[in-house]
């Protein structure tokens, strides 16, 4: 709605992501413990998941990755989930958003994040309006007492 040359998006793709192989095996394995975004507590009867970081085909692959929210339980976790953030550190980009620019991401082939940023509190600071679109697979949801999960 109003963008701040000072506030820059930055975006990485995933498939541009440089990754050893025993740190990508580690991320493709469920062992991520991930606290439930405020946003989607009515979805879920619990505040933490389990989860892959890295799933899908390797030379295009999907991920989960929110460092805010995701506890490593061993040093392994750690190791990668520190070797995800140096690749996306390594292929980022930076957009600087304009008033009226709408930007799309798919959360599953990219990360994003924004520059630091101070605002001045004025009214006339950067100003998003956020978006969530989900998609809803029924062939591969569960059922549980009636209930689509």
């Amino acid at each position: 709605m109003r963008g701040d040359p000072r506030a820059a998006t930055l975006v990485a793709r995933v498939r541009d992501f440089t990754i050893p192989a025993g740190i990508e095996d580690t991320l493709r394995k469920n062992k991520f413990r991930v606290r439930i975004d405020e946003t989607f507590k009515d979805f879920s009867p619990s505040k933490y998941i389990t989860i892959r970081i890295f799933d899908g085909p390797k030379e295009d692959p999907n991920i989960l990755y929110d460092p805010p929210y995701t506890d490593c339980n061993d040093d392994e976790a750690r190791v990668a989930v520190n070797a995800v953030r140096t690749a996306a550190n390594c292929v980022r980009y930076s957009l600087i958003l304009e008033k009226g620019d709408l930007l799309i991401l798919d959360n599953r082939r990219v990360v994003h994040a924004r520059s630091e940023y101070h605002p001045r509190m004025n009214g006339y600071d950067r100003w998003l309006k956020r978006t969530l679109i989900l998609q809803f697979d029924h062939w591969n949801s569960k059922t549980v007492n009636g209930v689509i999960g």
